[in-house]
């Protein structure tokens, strides 16, 4: 319940930031900035609070670094596959700023503050709920965005399977910061080959069924190695094992 009121909270606050926002004439883009620095510390800030800065993986050592190299092997897909598109120079700092806000909030809150909080459930528990709820978060580029349905649905499945991932790897190596990384790499290469972000030139809509499922399935297999495999995640400052 915990997880699930802290991801419901966390979207609620964004739609209460844009429907006062456009109350009081702020522009989209403002509203979307606003919106995107509240939700970036909401996760710090009680993480802070209940003092699990460790056991959510702010620390600066990492352990079982191969578990990246799976990962980043799937972040290079975008640009092998489709190559870059022209970026507007005046748009490149707001680019990888967004980018790295964005990975930030979402890793400190899926990735850490939620599998910590899980952890004591079990790896599994740990794993896929905020998995879920990671992809399910999407749905606010349908809501608030306007991306077509039919994208938003391969959206979030792409998230929740990335996600599980993504916990997976977070379980072996412990620290948060290299997720933080590989998250910002995923975004900038998929805004880089145009598929999404600034300019949004092909649309998730580009890319094949065939790519879809070979990354599904890679992300999945990945998962499930790294998570059935002993970890270094803590509670308490434990290895949960």
């Amino acid at each position: 319940m915990f997880a699930i009121g802290i991801s419901l909270f966390d979207l609620v606050l964004g739609l209460l930031i844009f429907i006062i926002g456009s109350a009081l004439g702020l522009s989209e883009q403002t509203l979307e900035w606003v919106a995107l620095s509240v939700i970036t510390a909401l996760p710090l800030i009680l993480i802070g609070w209940i003092g699990w800065w460790r056991d959510a993986g702010f620390v600066s050592t990492t352990q079982n670094n191969y578990a990246l190299a799976g990962p980043l092997a799937l972040a290079l897909i975008f640009l092998a596959w489709f190559g870059t598109v022209e970026v507007p120079p005046g748009l490149i700092f707001q680019l990888y700023l967004a980018f790295f806000l964005t990975a930030l909030s979402e890793e400190a809150l899926s990735r850490g503050l939620l599998l910590r909080a899980l952890l004591p459930s079990g790896k599994w528990y740990a794993v896929l709920i905020p998995s879920v709820l990671f992809g399910l978060g999407h749905i606010t580029h349908f809501l608030f965005i306007g991306m077509p349905f039919s994208e938003n649905v391969l959206q979030i499945m792409n998230a929740t399977l990335f996600g599980f991932l993504f916990a997976g790897v977070r379980l072996q190596v412990n620290s948060i910061w290299p997720l933080i990384i590989l998250h910002m790499l995923f975004d900038t290469f998929a805004g880089l080959t145009g598929v999404f972000g600034i300019p949004e030139a092909r649309g998730i809509g580009s890319i094949p069924v065939s790519l879809w499922g070979t990354m599904w399935i890679l992300a999945a297999c990945l998962g499930t190695y790294f998570v059935l495999r002993p970890g270094t995640a803590t509670i308490d400052g434990k290895p949960v094992g």
